[in-house]
């Protein structure tokens, strides 16, 4: 007689198989094991891969490219985008200051078609690495040309769980809609009028 291993094993009863009645009640004891087995990986896996950084869309305006830009008089719409290290340790992030970071954002025209990235490119002139402490908050904006208007697009942000680690981990934001309708009369929300700075259609008349 053949001892049995320890290999788990699913044998499906063939149909018009004889069978004890111990060897049909094992079956289905040994397929709801192999499930549980089976989702207690998965769980697993999925725990493994939570990001250490929650980011989340804000509010969004119509915003113009101002004179001497290299798209100067084009329409964008802009969006406020906050970060949270929701993680027990700290975690590092590129760029000029944890409120001016390296991002990225990835766009399609809806839920059918794969993410592209946008194709961002970064001066690395001042630019650094920046700790973002456990339970940190920090803001930023983010803006897609008009032509891109009901598309939907996502922000991702590369960080690291240590000053010098060099391969990064992602974090990215629910997908949102770009739809920024036009109100008439109504002056646009102002950015701060800094060199280089995007401003609203209401400074550019003054």
């Amino acid at each position: 007689m053949q001892r049995p291993n320890h290999t788990l094993e699913l044998t499906l009863p063939r149909a018009g198989a004889r069978g004890s009645l111990a060897q049909l009640g094992r079956w289905p004891m040994k397929v709801a094991f192999y499930l549980l087995l089976v989702c207690g990986i998965g769980a697993s896996a999925w725990a493994a891969d939570t990001s250490a950084l929650s980011i989340t869309i804000g509010a969004l305006h119509e915003i113009v490219a101002p004179e001497g830009s290299a798209t100067a008089g084009s329409r964008w719409i802009e969006f406020a985008v906050t970060y949270q290290n929701v993680s027990k340790e700290a975690v590092w992030i590129d760029g000029y200051s944890a409120e001016h970071v390296f991002y990225d954002l990835e766009t399609r025209p809806d839920d059918k078609h794969k993410w592209i990235s946008y194709g961002l490119v970064y001066c690395g002139t001042g630019a650094g690495r920046h700790e973002i402490k456990p339970s940190a908050v920090h803001h930023f904006k983010v803006a897609l040309p008009e032509k891109y208007r009901n598309s939907e697009f996502r922000v991702v942000v590369g960080y690291f769980d240590s000053s010098k680690d060099t391969a990064s981990k992602r974090a990215v934001s629910d997908a949102s809609k770009v739809t920024a309708g036009r109100k008439a009369n109504n002056p646009l929300e102002l950015t701060s009028p800094r060199a280089g700075a995007w401003v609203s259609l209401a400074q550019l008349e003054r």
